[in-house]
């Protein structure tokens, strides 16, 4: 039996479901998508096609089953009769091999211990069983989550002349927009309050609470009146006003990535919004400036890649949950204090230049010199060429559907 679907069901976590479902009812035997634009112009989405075996009973999938990953590197659209288009058909049923396609092989429990999404298994990732035992959980140094939603921007990013004091502001980065170095700099005020109104009024704080009273008599578009309705997010113990600094972020990334592909560190912990993934610090023993170089070098890129799925339009969609579920990193903790600080040195000369296109960044000679010594570092530097195959490949394939 063949399907056609959009390719959002290969990196979503209801796609995630579906898949766990599907398998129960068909053996998935081949799935192909596009290296060479979208199928079809009528929707700004990326086509996938499956080809399935129905099972004779409900069944868990058999862990040595076999799904092929076919991507099409011939422009259908460029194809002239049917018969063509029956040829390629025919060669990519009987695995007969040809310039107009790669097929990757991976066995059920192959794709079960990845812990990537579907979409990176058009590639070949056999390299990630060699580095399995130098990587760790991003999450085990950083909480990763989306950015702080409280809702009423207006109440929490206080336009100019708020008169809030000084001690309730908090900066805060609203936009990747404004991401141009891997160092970030928040450019807007957020107000940010734990204490009481009655610890406010002891302490004289006038500017503050004029702020929150001007708030307290508002509604929502629902008509229902702000108080209740914030409280209702605000957090365990917190007053319905209160935007929490535990949710502050050392760390940040989009959650939409194109052509270029970063993580940037905050020159100042900072609320960082709803549109872009935070990554706050656990304890003060990590080095955050060792981690941020280890995320963004290929091994932490290629993750950022392979944990996310294309848009019709090119686009990454990175999800914090994915993040942080499935982020690995380099192990700080394998280094020497000589290798730590020679990584360290060579992040520092180009991280507060302006970020390039993924193409430019992995053609300049400083950020190659970079990378070599991360790798060199790990004894992974044999396996490069393989890392930057799998990291392009899954690049352009996202990013051929404008072409």
């Amino acid at each position: 039996r063949a399907s056609d679907l959009s390719n959002s069901w290969l990196g979503t976590e209801w796609g995630a479901k579906f898949k766990a479902l599907l398998s129960k009812f068909f053996k998935f035997e081949v799935i192909v998508t596009s290296a060479n634009g979208r199928w079809f112009d009528n929707a700004a989405v990326v086509t996938n096609l499956l080809i399935l075996e129905k099972r004779n009973e409900v069944e868990e999938p058999n862990a040595e089953e076999i799904t092929k990953f076919i991507t099409i590197q011939k422009d259908l659209k460029n194809i002239e009769n049917y018969e063509e288009l029956e040829t390629l058909y025919e060669d990519i049923i009987t695995n007969n091999s040809c310039d107009s396609f790669v097929v990757r092989e991976y066995a059920t429990i192959n794709i079960l211990n990845i812990n990537l999404n579907w979409n990176a298994l058009f590639t070949n990732i056999s390299w990630l069983e060699q580095i399995e035992d130098k990587l760790i959980d991003c999450s085990s140094l950083y909480e990763i989550n989306r950015g702080e939603r409280r809702g009423q921007n207006e109440m929490f990013y206080p336009a100019a002349g708020h008169n809030i004091e000084p001690d309730y502001i908090k900066p805060v980065l609203k936009t990747p927009r404004h991401i141009n170095t891997l160092i970030a700099r928040a450019e807007t005020d957020a107000f940010c309050c734990s204490d009481s109104i009655e610890e406010l009024e002891d302490f004289g704080m006038t500017g503050t609470l004029n702020w929150i009273n001007k708030f307290q008599c508002k509604f929502n578009n629902k008509g229902e009146p702000l108080p209740e309705v914030l409280i209702k997010t605000a957090g365990e113990d917190c007053y319905w006003y209160e935007m929490n600094d535990s949710t502050m972020a050392d760390l940040v990334a989009s959650v939409n990535f194109n052509k270029r592909i970063f993580i940037a560190k905050l020159d100042h912990r900072s609320f960082v919004d709803q549109r872009l993934t935070r990554f706050t610090c656990l304890n003060e023993d990590i080095d955050i400036d060792l981690t941020h170089a280890l995320l963004n070098s290929i091994v932490g890129v290629f993750y950022l890649e392979a944990l996310g799925f294309g848009r019709g339009l090119g686009a990454l969609d990175s999800s914090p949950t994915s993040l942080k579920k499935n982020l690995k990193i380099l192990n700080p903790d394998l280094l020497t204090d000589n290798q730590k600080s020679l990584i360290k040195e060579k992040f520092e000369l180009f991280k507060n230049r302006d970020i390039m296109d993924i193409e430019d960044e992995f053609s300049d000679s400083i950020r190659i010199d970079f990378e070599n010594t991360v790798l060199e570092a790990y004894g992974i530097l044999h396996l490069k060429q393989e890392i930057l195959n799998a990291f392009f490949f899954l690049y352009n394939m996202r990013t051929s559907v404008n072409n």
